[in-house]
């Protein structure tokens, strides 16, 4: 009798272990798959467009700062996306040369929501940056329509531009650099933080001490506020920023253009690796691959910008 006793605890305690390791793994996956979900509407209450070159105003009422002017000689306009955690500055540089030797090229660009100068808000979704450009497409598309369009994207920006490489209002797209390996290792450190951001709070911050040197010219380093964001973020975002890029294949294979991917050498955000097994099926006739020797990730601003410059104007 008493050995059946055993049985009958022994059998009840493994329920009890079994339904506690099934919730657990419900709520894994439930707060796994509510950090992917990226993809919610924007609730409309006023019209989009441009205040006083200062900021874009968007349709959900939020500013974004903004960088540059429509001249009216432009014939070409370049909208340009910064990258992870940087700000619109990181195409002033172009802007100036394109204000000083070319008059039919207006350079334009704004901190996206959540960076820069931009108000911080605490609900925070990664689609929420690909309607704002989206609502800035359709606006300079309407309100410039004899005017060539052309995108580029700085790192993650280049993520951003990939969603809209079938727009018939572009006509031109760059990819400057990628923003692919987001974390130069990862170590048991970060691995479980990951596992910490899955069971306790999507708000876990993972963080890395990369030299900022090997990110950009020692020129750029004086706004190392906004290098340091390369650091840190928290597992919500890393996801959502993982989820997207895995898409950049997929709307590549979508493209109705020639993307141009100027590729620098030395950037530690993308290895050969993720390289091939991102690019190796793409169809050679929908990009052109520039490679910028010794170049590192943000060479926009950097010691070898100017003849950059002068390729990206060539193949507008």
């Amino acid at each position: 009798m008493s050995i059946l006793n055993n049985n009958k605890i022994i059998y009840i305690i493994f329920i009890m272990i079994s339904i506690i390791i099934f919730l657990l793994l419900v709520l894994i996956l439930t707060r796994y798959f509510i950090c992917l979900s990226i993809y919610k509407k924007q609730k409309k209450v006023i019209k989009p467009g441009l205040v006083d070159a200062k900021f874009f105003l968007t349709s959900d009422n939020y500013n974004l700062s903004w960088l540059g002017n429509i001249k009216s000689t432009a014939e070409t306009i370049i909208l340009g996306i910064h990258d992870y955690g940087q700000t619109r500055d990181s195409f002033i540089d172009l802007k100036d040369y394109c204000d000083k030797y070319h008059n039919d090229i207006s350079v334009i660009s704004y901190d996206q929501r959540n960076f820069g100068q931009n108000k911080k808000i605490k609900v925070f979704n990664y689609n929420n940056l690909i309607n704002d450009l989206n609502e800035i497409i359709e606006y300079i598309s309407k309100e410039y329509p004899e005017k060539n369009l052309v995108l580029i994207g700085e790192g993650f920006g280049s993520t951003i531009v990939s969603n809209f490489m079938r727009r018939k209002e572009i006509h031109n797209v760059f990819f400057c650099s990628l923003y692919l390996n987001q974390f130069k290792k990862l170590n048991i450190n970060l691995i479980f933080k990951m596992l910490l951001g899955i069971i306790f709070s999507y708000k876990i911050m993972l963080t890395q001490n990369l030299d900022m040197n090997i990110i950009c010219d020692n020129s750029y380093n004086k706004i190392s506020s906004t290098l340091n964001s390369y650091n840190k973020k928290n597992y919500k975002e890393y996801l959502q920023i993982k989820k997207l890029n895995n898409k950049i294949t997929k709307n590549f294979r979508n493209s109705n253009l020639k993307v141009h991917l100027l590729l620098p050498t030395n950037d530690i955000f993308i290895n050969k690796e993720t390289y091939i097994n991102m690019f190796s099926n793409i169809d050679v006739n929908k990009i052109n691959i520039i490679k910028l020797e010794n170049e590192k990730h943000l060479f926009l601003r950097g010691n070898g910008k100017e003849e950059i410059f002068k390729t990206i104007i060539k193949l507008l």
